[in-house]
């Protein structure tokens, strides 16, 4: 019944897909997998207040399974107003739950990428991050088995918090890393903020 509705969903078909995941929570009320996929679907529909519920009870069942844990976090920072009237949380309490529940996903699931680079991007969304937090997040991206692209995305990521923590040396060494030619438009960017803030053109290497 899931995997039917999940088909009907690819072909646009959402009132029948939500049908049948209803029916699968009716034949199984712990059914983790129909809960997260209405969840999904109130979320892409205006109904966040509702997905945030649903993501919820999918993880509670299955806590082992980070998809669902890593989806009620990213819903609760995508729509942070549903999530304050249903949690009651502010803006910085929200972050801190979401985040939390985002580093467990990416430990549940160590070697995939798209979990780890959410939990470090979503530090970005944040008005006063935790620079050392989100440093820590993105060094732990290079101890996963990483494609060329996303191994140069980290490097500049990498280098960017490394001039927040006013570590030029060290954001110098990381920028020197982005030697793909796609990413030179980023790469100069980069460079050109390093000068601004500080950081020397002829800096030695960080060790």
């Amino acid at each position: 019944m899931v995997a039917y509705g999940s088909f009907l969903r690819d072909f646009q078909r959402d009132d029948e897909a939500l049908g049948w995941w209803n029916k699968a929570t009716a034949v199984d009320p712990n059914c983790a997998a129909a809960f997260n996929d209405i969840a999904e679907l109130y979320g892409s529909t205006g109904r966040a207040a509702e997905a945030l519920r649903l993501h919820q009870k999918a993880y509670e069942l299955a806590p082992t399974e980070p998809v669902y844990r890593f989806n009620w976090a990213n819903t609760c920072i995508l729509y942070r107003k549903d999530a304050q009237k249903v949690y009651g949380w502010d803006t910085d309490e929200i972050f801190r739950r979401s985040l939390e529940q985002m580093r467990k996903a990416r430990d549940l699931a160590p070697e995939n990428f798209e979990f780890a680079r959410g939990y470090a991007e979503s530090f970005f969304l944040m008005k006063n991050p935790d620079w050392q937090q989100m440093y820590a997040a993105w060094q732990y991206c290079l101890g996963q088995p990483l494609q060329a692209a996303d191994l140069q995305l980290v490097y500049g990521h990498l280098a960017r918090v490394s001039m927040h923590l006013k570590r030029f040396d060290e954001a110098r060494s990381w920028l020197a890393k982005m030697d793909a030619p796609d990413v030179q438009t980023v790469r100069t960017t980069l460079e050109r903020n390093l000068l601004e803030l500080g950081g020397s053109a002829k800096s030695p290497p960080y060790p």
